[in-house]
């Protein structure tokens, strides 16, 4: 079952999590094929497990554009072949600018896994047609960390943090290429919990956050730099 779902635009800000993105232009190997275009830019899609009922797996996702979108549909998967619906929330139609979602897989760490959930989302379009965005997945160690990274997209400063009392013991930036970049300035708020300042001195464009908790246990986040 789904708990409620919503969806705002990205004049009420809000701090979204990262770590997959589907880009909305795709040039195919085939020179006399044309250029396809996504009626949906992806800028984030996450799966978390909720601070308040753990047992409810909470999706967030954003899009930088979307054009005759008509809703999203977000399926569950054990084993990456049968998938399940899980929710259904209302696009934006054609629109601009970052907009924000949200929906619960209630009582999803109760079902019958293993170790890994997956979860992605069916964009359909008005006309019935539909694209997938990426997968991503929680598990049973997400129970332990359940981390958290926003605002995405930032402008100047990041805040970190995880609701399970883990230590961040290390964090890197890095660029599209891989290149490492100095993180400015940290401040450490607690063990838990950590702010990223001075972030507006770098360029625009798409970054990856690899943050490291006691233990060795590592998670990225791709992260949008704008003005």
């Amino acid at each position: 079952a789904a708990g409620a779902s919503v969806a705002r635009d990205g004049t009420d800000g809000g701090e979204q999590d990262n770590n997959a993105t589907l880009n909305n232009y795709v040039l195919s190997e085939d020179p006399t094929t044309a250029l396809v275009i996504f009626p949906v830019e992806f800028l984030s899609f996450t799966g978390a497990w909720d601070k308040g009922k753990e047992k409810d797996a909470v999706l967030e996702w954003s899009t930088a554009a979307e054009l005759n979108n008509d809703y999203f549909i977000v399926e569950r998967s054990y084993d990456l072949n049968q998938w399940t619906d899980v929710a259904k929330v209302n696009g934006a139609g054609t629109s601009q600018g970052t907009r924000y979602y949200t929906t619960k897989d209630q009582n999803a760490a109760a079902l019958p896994f293993d170790e890994y959930i997956y979860y992605r989302l069916r964009q359909v379009d008005f006309d019935g047609a539909y694209s997938f965005s990426d997968v991503i997945q929680l598990n049973r160690l997400n129970l332990q960390y359940n981390v958290k990274v926003g605002p995405n997209p930032f402008r100047s400063q990041l805040g970190i943090s995880s609701s399970r009392n883990q230590k961040i013991v290390e964090l890197q930036l890095f660029d599209v290429r891989g290149s490492k970049v100095a993180i400015p300035l940290q401040s450490h708020l607690n063990e838990e919990e950590i702010e990223i300042k001075g972030l507006d001195k770098l360029a625009e464009g798409y970054y990856y956050l690899e943050v490291t908790f006691e233990g060795g246990y590592k998670q990225s986040f791709k992260l949008l730099r704008e003005n």
